[in-house]
């Protein structure tokens, strides 16, 4: 059997072009005051998971912010799910920030036509703001939290047998004295 091809060369079939990321989801942000507001606008055709967005743990929040209403959606790798097309916006309440500090935002989407990109962040780097009257959520982890009150500078290790030798001559003397 004999195949006809094309004879100016293109393809059989025609492959599908995806964006790249921050084509198919155009990030913008503002800040005012201890508001911090994300938005994305997202390319036809592509769509934002809602449980993929992950804010950087250390910068302290008044609250969680509040995620937009999505389009339920099943996805062949995560089950029943919360999308975004065309844009979304969220606004996190920073509770304090110093000048320049950073603010990762972490996200995640896919093609309709079947690409999915890996996770996508952001660094925005944050104007100072004072602390706010209300509570604030702490995200980082208390075992984390104690690891780091409780740090102590390396050379801290190389004067510990110096400080002991001391101690142990001493004990050392006094059981021999004790004899």
């Amino acid at each position: 059997m004999v195949q006809n091809f094309p004879s100016d060369g293109s393809p059989l079939l025609q492959q599908t072009e995806f964006l790249p990321v921050d084509q198919a989801y155009q990030f913008d942000f503002q800040q005012h005051g201890n508001q911090l507001t994300l938005s994305w606008d997202i390319a036809d055709g592509y769509y934002l998971y809602q449980h993929r967005f992950s804010a950087d743990p250390t910068v302290p929040l008044v609250s969680e912010p509040a995620l937009p209403t999505g389009i339920d959606y099943y996805d062949e790798f995560f089950g029943d799910v919360v999308i975004y097309r065309d844009q979304v916006t969220i606004t996190y309440e920073l509770a304090a920030a110093t000048a320049d500090q950073p603010f990762v935002i972490s996200y995640q989407g896919c093609a309709d036509a079947g690409l999915c990109y890996p996770p996508t962040e952001k660094v925005i780097y944050l104007q100072a703001i004072q602390g706010t009257e209300a509570t604030t959520v702490q995200q980082q982890p208390a075992a984390e939290t104690a690891t780091h009150q409780f740090a102590l500078p390396w050379w801290t290790i190389a004067l510990l047998p110096l400080i002991l030798v001391p101690v142990v001559i001493i004990r050392a003397k006094r059981a021999r004295q004790e004899k």
